[in-house]
């Protein structure tokens, strides 16, 4: 996918939150299969195309933390490496 709006209609995700990320627009997500809302994913669009980071839990370990909040966490701590934004 090279957008936010084509990963938006993308059937794998769900209940897209607009947002800003160090002033970079980006788009918050779960994916349609998450019933028990364990992960979360924040797409931030770039000239290059799409950046999405994905919060999982995987195996029996509890998360430490919301996953929402944590992915956009990280998405702010590694987003200075990022290619420039074109927009949304």
């Amino acid at each position: 996918m090279e957008s936010i709006d084509e990963l938006l209609h993308s059937p794998s995700f769900v209940r897209g939150v607009d947002l800003k990320l160090s002033g970079r627009t980006a788009t918050q997500l779960r994916h349609a299969d998450d019933m028990q809302l364990v992960g979360c994913a924040v797409a931030l669009g770039t000239g290059d195309g799409l950046i999405v980071l994905d919060l999982q839990k995987k195996g029996s370990r509890d998360l430490e933390g919301e996953p929402c909040t944590e992915v956009n966490r990280h998405a702010v701590d590694v987003e200075p490496f990022f290619p420039a934004s074109m927009g949304r």
